[in-house]
């Protein structure tokens, strides 16, 4: 458990869980909106939800998070279109990740986290479906956690917000820099973009979050999950060698299973090694 700032002791009552849930199905509703719409460069405000096919706007009780799609079993209610299976994952997924976030931290980390982790998601599947990373995620990512980290340094362990700064601002350096770096030599050795600037700059908005340590950790994890995914997808057919796989999706899921406590997991693995003399002390 993680307090910080802010204290709340009532803040494991189950009615706190069971409201964050239904908030964080309703937030992946309308970012279901935003995969849909950034990528067209149309607002996300306007027009309300409506169906691709008939063009009919959607009643209220038809755009209820959840049970919306489940009622017409994933079908839109004129019939004519199918909603893709990911709409309702999304919510879900949302959901479920605001009920770990307020299991593990306290009000002021909550929001931070819940903030940060719902841009990756919905960059993730942008990425999944365009590979691209908008500048509004990226960029501004670096720039909200810039701001994040100087009013509220305990982000980062520190006390002072220029000290919160700081480690902001070493965490997006180092982050973009290491993954550049990999970047260049990528496409010296495979003769093409091995990766694209928009992860370097996804990783840099990661490190002023989370701090350059998490950035090294990210890397390793973000890269391995992809060998094992790419390698898993070429021996099923839907991918040839040499085809590309987004990597914001990657370096999203391991940023989650950092902040989630990846570290801590990982420092106690490796103890265990140790103390069974499998590596050195």
């Amino acid at each position: 458990m993680h307090y910080g700032p802010f204290y709340i002791p009532e803040w494991h009552h189950p009615i706190w869980g069971l409201s964050i849930f239904l908030v964080g199905c309703c937030l992946g509703s309308f970012f279901n909106v935003c995969i849909y719409r950034i990528p067209l460069d149309t607002s996300i405000v306007l027009p309300r939800s409506r169906c691709s096919s008939c063009g009919i706007g959607l009643k209220p009780y038809q755009n209820l998070p959840l049970i919306g799609w489940w009622l017409y079993r994933g079908w839109c209610a004129c019939g004519l279109t199918r909603i893709d299976t990911r709409y309702f994952l999304v919510e879900l997924v949302t959901g479920g990740m605001f009920v770990g976030l307020w299991f593990h931290y306290q009000p002021l980390l909550f929001i931070i986290y819940a903030t940060f982790l719902s841009g990756l998601l919905v960059v993730s599947v942008i990425d999944m479906d365009h590979f691209i990373i908008p500048d509004r995620f990226s960029v501004g990512g670096i720039l909200v956690g810039f701001a994040a980290s100087t009013l509220f340094p305990y982000l980062h362990h520190e006390e002072s917000a220029w000290m919160g700064f700081r480690a902001s601002f070493l965490g997006a350096t180092i982050g973009g820099l290491i993954l550049y770096s990999i970047s260049l030599i990528g496409r010296k050795i495979f003769k093409k973009d091995a990766m694209g600037l928009g992860d370097v700059k996804l990783l840099a908005a990661v490190g002023a979050f989370l701090g350059w340590e998490s950035t090294i950790y990210i890397i390793g994890l973000s890269s391995m999950i992809g060998s094992v995914i790419g390698i898993f997808l070429m021996l099923k057919g839907p991918i040839g060698y040499g085809n590309r796989l987004p990597f914001g999706p990657f370096l999203s899921l391991a940023a989650a299973v950092w902040i989630f406590g990846g570290a801590d997991w990982t420092a106690h693995y490796l103890d265990s090694l140790s103390a069974l003399g499998l590596l050195p002390n």
